[in-house]
């Protein structure tokens, strides 16, 4: 349970409407996390939290198929950085 509680949060704290309302706290306080209304609302708040945290962790499967491909000669290793 409590890595549902952790994807819960996550979730929330990603919301777009969440963000709208309570921004100000995030920049200066810690953030007051709302409880979920039912059961229902928390499983999915929870489940869109975990799509969320495999996405970040480069752990979902939706990053299986890359939308763009590396073209050139080269193996796509990044050899040395340069800022310019």
């Amino acid at each position: 349970m409590p890595a549902k509680r952790l994807t819960y949060v996550y979730g929330v704290l990603y919301s777009e409407s969440y963000r709208r309302r309570c921004g100000q706290f995030l920049k200066s306080d810690f953030p007051r996390v709302p409880f979920a209304k039912d059961r229902y609302l928390f499983q999915q708040l929870a489940a869109l939290g975990k799509k969320l945290v495999d996405l970040h962790l480069l752990r979902s499967s939706e990053l299986d198929r890359p939308i763009c491909r590396f073209q050139g000669k080269g193996d796509n290793r990044v050899e040395k950085r340069a800022y310019v």
